[in-house]
């Protein structure tokens, strides 16, 4: 029997797991996670009770619902529109792409997102007052374009010397 046909192995010989008589399935997929799944949990949320508990202590009420309104706006932007239009991008780059520039150009459009969306509160001046001029006092906008455009340079650097190595081989 091949590896092609025989249902215990995946389609490089490799072994699929326990196989369930009753389903089909594989075992394996229905486990529990892993113990150190579950031992992440409480220091996580012992940081994230120390975090609201230091924003209530150093806020005041409204303070503290703008936060929440960001906090839950923020959440949902990232649900409802960022991921599904990162998912459309990267499956419109997957098909149209060549495998050998593929990755490096994904992996910018990743990184130009997150310093996107880390500079957005300086580019935006949130929480600039006029009698602090030291508080903000670059321009943001123009920083995230230059870092963007180093991103892109070393994306081409990177494109160039695949294109150099295969051309090599």
């Amino acid at each position: 029997m091949s590896a092609e046909t025989d249902p215990h192995t995946i389609g490089d010989g490799a072994p699929a797991g326990d196989v369930d008589a009753e389903t089909g399935g594989d075992k394996t997929a229905q486990e529990s996670p892993p113990w150190t799944f579950w031992a992440a949990i409480a220091p996580g949320a012992l940081m994230i009770l120390f975090g609201f508990r230091g924003l209530l202590e150093v806020t005041e009420p409204p303070a503290f619902w703008s936060v929440a309104r960001w906090f839950v706006g923020g959440n949902l932007a990232q649900d409802l529109l960022i991921s599904p239009l990162v998912c459309v991008i990267g499956f419109a780059l997957a098909r149209w792409l060549p495998a050998r520039i593929r990755g490096p150009i994904q992996g910018a459009l990743v990184i130009c997102g997150v310093i996107g969306l880390a500079s957005y509160p300086l580019v935006r001046r949130f929480g600039a007052t006029p009698g602090e001029p030291s508080f903000l006092d670059r321009d943001y906008g123009r920083s995230v374009l230059f870092l963007w455009g180093y991103v892109w340079l070393a994306t081409a650097g990177i494109i160039a010397w695949r294109f150099v190595r295969a051309r090599r081989r």
